[in-house]
C-alpha cells in the first residue's frame, strides 16, 4: 500500500556498477539501467518525491574507457562540454548512464511533481592533484577532469535541500584541469579539434559546472 511520506524524504541512488568491461556487456548494462528504474518504480510507489541519481560525464559519450579503449567514442562537438551538450554514447556503460537518465526523464512525466537530480560525475578522487599532472596518460578517460569525494557528496546534499520539480541534469567537477591540455592532445583523442568556445585556457576544465552553481549553489570547494 502506497504510503505518503514528507516531501523532504529523498533517495539518492548511486549503486550502479562503475564501469562495464567483462563480458557479456549485457550483465552490467541490464544491471545499470534495471536497477535505476527500480529506484525510481519504489519512490513513487512509497510516496517519495525527490531522487538523487548518480550519472556520469560518460554519458555524453565522448570519454574512453580504461577497459576499453578501442572502442570509438563520438567526438565532442564543441568543448567546453555543458548540460545542454547532446548525449551521444557508443558503448555500454555510457549508453546505460544516458537511458538511465531517460528513464528519470519518463519518471518525471508519469509524475510531474518527482524532483529527479542527474549528477553527472567526472572521476571522484580521495585527493585531487597538488599540481597539474605532467603525464597526460589516461586524458581520455576523463578529458583531465576529476572531483574530491567530499565535494560529490556535498552535491548529493545540496540537490536533497533544493524543491525543483522535474529532471535536471548537473556536471560536477573541480573547475580547473588536473592537467594542461592542448590541441594536439585533442586531434590524438578524436582525429579533429572540436570547437572551442568562451576562449577556455589549457587550465581550465573541458567540462562546465555552471549550472550545478546557479541550480544548486554548488561549487567545487577542495582542490587538495
Amino acid at each position: 500500500q502506497t504510503c505518503a511520506l514528507p516531501i523532504s524524504t529523498a533517495i539518492c541512488h548511486l549503486g550502479n556498477q562503475p564501469q562495464i568491461a567483462t563480458k557479456p556487456l549485457t550483465r552490467g548494462y541490464v544491471n545499470n539501467i534495471g536497477s535505476t528504474h527500480a529506484v525510481f518504480e519504489a519512490a513513487l510507489e512509497v510516496g517519495v518525491q525527490k531522487v538523487v541519481y548518480a550519472s556520469s560525464v560518460q554519458a555524453y559519450g565522448v570519454l574512453y574507457s580504461p577497459e576499453r579503449k578501442h572502442v570509438r567514442r563520438s567526438a565532442p562537438l564543441y568543448l567546453p562540454i555543458d548540460e545542454d551538450h547532446p548525449l551521444l554514447p557508443t558503448d555500454a556503460y555510457a549508453l546505460s548512464k544516458a537511458l538511465s537518465e531517460a528513464t528519470a526523464q519518463a519518471f518525471c512525466r508519469q509524475a510531474p511533481r518527482l524532483s529527479v537530480f542527474s549528477l553527472r560525475f567526472t572521476s571522484i578522487l580521495q585527493n585531487l592533484p597538488k599540481a597539474p599532472m605532467a603525464n597526460r596518460h589516461g586524458a581520455g578517460w576523463s578529458l583531465l577532469t576529476a572531483v574530491h569525494e567530499e565535494d560529490a557528496a556535498r552535491a548529493c546534499r545540496l540537490c536533497c535541500e533544493v524543491d525543483r520539480p522535474g529532471h535536471t541534469a548537473l556536471n560536477i567537477l573541480w573547475p580547473k584541469s588536473i592537467g594542461s591540455w592542448d590541441e594536439l592532445l585533442l586531434r590524438e583523442l578524436y582525429g579533429e579539434m572540436p570547437p572551442l568556445h568562451g576562449a577556455p585556457t589549457p587550465q581550465d576544465a573541458l567540462f562546465t559546472s555552471d549550472r550545478a552553481q546557479q541550480v544548486i549553489g554548488f561549487r567545487a570547494q577542495i582542490s587538495d
